[in-house]
């Protein structure tokens, strides 16, 4: 996947853009190339590829090797969205947390957003504040920046993402704004904007594990045990995307540490805490699974 400015053209992910993504792909891989994508998915062509941008920020999309400019759903875009998908309108806040986490992980396509949430220590969320240690961490990553101009409308775009705006305007999606204003991960003070660290209350503890799994995958591969210093701090971390309290992380690794078919377990060895593998045949997908099926129970009951 390639790295990306400004491909959501300065629109923030609204609520129904994701699945009408993958059902238009589903359909047709070369919707997002085509004019009649405009009265496919009712906007313009500006918005066209902002909702391309978005299925692939998300994870829900992938270039499709047999079709030249064509994009089809991945794995997952089908298992949340597809036909008995899991989540299809986004009604489960984990989700959003699920697809926050997808966003920010990896720096394609969104080097910005992975930088802000993944690496980035500072305080205030401006320009003023971001440009130069962004520019610092692009340059060790081989990433070659925009104009100031297009870095200044993806920091935009990023908090209009994650902050509530009131809108005057008639149009439902408009109104709605985006789903990762409920995770109040940001909020704007005195006209600056600070991160929410704190205990995500809303962050449900499969969500956490899967991107537990997902690091600990990435960083260590096949390796049977991984820090909780590295999870909680670590650049690209799940506590430093989460921006996750450390108590809050240890209750939500506990509860995991008491499923009857567990991941991993925790140890405390002499202040040297530590999670290990405790059934490796458990992937991150079947984290996924059991969440959506629990999910399933709650809403029948």
């Amino acid at each position: 996947m390639r790295i990306s400015f400004s491909g959501h053209e300065t629109f923030p992910l609204r609520f129904n853009w994701l699945k009408k993504a993958v059902d238009a792909s589903s359909d047709e891989p070369g919707i997002f190339n085509d004019d009649w994508a405009i009265a496919e998915f009712g906007v313009g062509k500006n918005m066209v590829r902002a909702i391309r941008h978005w299925g692939l920020a998300c994870g829900v999309l992938q270039e499709d090797p047999d079709v030249t400019g064509g994009y089809i759903p991945t794995d997952f875009g089908q298992a949340l969205f597809g036909v008995n998908g899991w989540d299809p309108y986004l009604e489960d806040v984990g989700t959003t947390w699920l697809l926050h986490w997808k966003l920010c992980a990896q720096p394609e396509p969104s080097p910005l957003w992975h930088f802000v949430f993944g690496r980035w220590s500072g305080r205030e969320i401006e320009m003023s504040s971001v440009r130069n240690p962004f520019a610092d961490w692009a340059e060790r990553e081989g990433i070659s920046l925009p104009a100031n101009s297009t870095l200044k409308r993806d920091l935009n775009c990023l908090l209009a993402t994650y902050v509530t705006r009131r809108s005057t305007r008639s149009d439902l999606e408009e109104a709605l704004g985006s789903p990762f204003t409920g995770l109040n991960l940001i909020h704007k003070t005195d006209g600056v904007h600070h991160f929410r660290q704190g205990p995500q209350p809303s962050l449900p503890t499969e969500i956490f594990v899967y991107a537990v799994l997902k690091f600990w995958n990435a960083r260590r591969g096949e390796a049977k045990s991984i820090s909780i210093q590295e999870i909680l701090q670590e650049g690209a971390s799940p506590g430093r995307i989460f921006k996750l309290a450390e108590n809050r992380a240890f209750d939500l690794l506990l509860q995991a540490d008491q499923w009857e078919k567990k991941p991993f377990t925790y140890r405390d060895s002499a202040g040297n805490r530590q999670l290990f593998r405790q059934d490796e045949s458990i992937s991150p997908e079947d984290v996924l699974e059991r969440y959506y099926a629990s999910a399933h129970q709650r809403v029948i009951a």
